[in-house]
């Protein structure tokens, strides 16, 4: 019975991979309307690490334009900050095999971070920071409209330090240009 199971599971998804739905057909095999989830991992002032969404629509075979949210998580014995950056970027695909591209993108986010002290009378201590980013990537087509992607991405942030040795109980007043190295890896759906 478990062969049996086995080798009808096996061809189910054999089916759906290789067989391309009516749109994506259409749209060869990157579609015009995606979404997508992905992992992230920040580098920079701290670490950080969380899941995102975007929405994506590429109108010309040369251009797109995704939308961004993400949830970011850090901890320490010190307190924990949470990011959320919500943001916008263009970008220029190169398909150089059958399936498999390089895209090029630039962007504007905007976030919000939440920090909380470990101890119960520390004060939290939020901010909202704009910023851009400029990076690259890879991503392959699967077939049926799914596809594959990693990005790795520098990002510039305008907003207020909190790199001290402990969690503060504030922000500073002056806003400071915050640099982080972003890695992203995900999956993605035509619509």
């Amino acid at each position: 019975m478990k062969v049996l199971v086995s080798l009808l599971v096996r061809v189910v998804v054999g089916v759906a991979v290789t067989s391309p739905a009516p749109a994506a057909e259409a749209a060869g095999p990157w579609p015009e309307l995606g979404l997508q989830v992905h992992y992230a991992q920040w580098e920079g002032a701290y670490t950080s690490h969380g899941t995102g969404g975007r929405f994506r629509w590429e109108p010309l075979a040369w251009l797109g334009v995704e939308g961004t949210i993400e949830a970011l998580m850090t901890e320490s014995a010190a307190g924990s900050q949470v990011d959320i950056p919500l943001g916008s970027q263009v970008y220029v695909p190169w398909e150089f095999i059958a399936g498999a591209r390089a895209r090029a993108m630039v962007g504007l986010c905007a976030m919000l971070s939440l920090s909380r002290g470990a101890t119960p009378n520390a004060s939290d201590s939020d901010d909202i920071q704009l910023g851009f980013k400029l990076g690259g990537g890879l991503e392959a087509a699967l077939g049926a409209g799914w596809t594959v992607f990693g990005d790795v991405a520098w990002q510039r942030y305008l907003g207020h330090s909190r790199e001290v040795s402990v969690w503060s109980d504030a922000i500073d007043g002056e806003l400071r240009p915050i640099d982080r190295l972003t890695f992203a890896i995900g999956l993605g759906l035509g619509l």
